[in-house]
């Protein structure tokens, strides 16, 4: 890579903590808005309503989901919320 002065650079890597941050919250959103197409029998991306409510209910009680919450935010308790809701 080679900068407008001319200078080399091997390799470059900022990481950008609230982009981050702001990728994780939309990965674990996106799986809330997943699990409620699911409760309302849409298909997504040609998965059954089941098996995706399944593969969100699994998400939300994994390792990876803690991962991206930092565990800040209990997925249980995402779970309890999101199934009051749609009942």
């Amino acid at each position: 890579m080679k900068f407008r002065n001319g200078n080399k650079v091997k390799s470059i890597m900022v990481i950008n903590t609230e982009g981050v941050h702001n990728l994780r919250m939309a990965i674990i959103l996106q799986a809330v808005r997943d699990y409620k197409s699911a409760v309302k029998g849409r298909y997504l991306a040609g998965i059954k309503p089941d098996v995706m409510r399944y593969r969100c209910e699994d998400f939300f009680q994994s390792d990876w989901f803690m991962l991206l919450s930092n565990g800040d935010i209990n997925g249980e308790y995402i779970l309890n919320k999101l199934n009051k809701y749609s009942n």
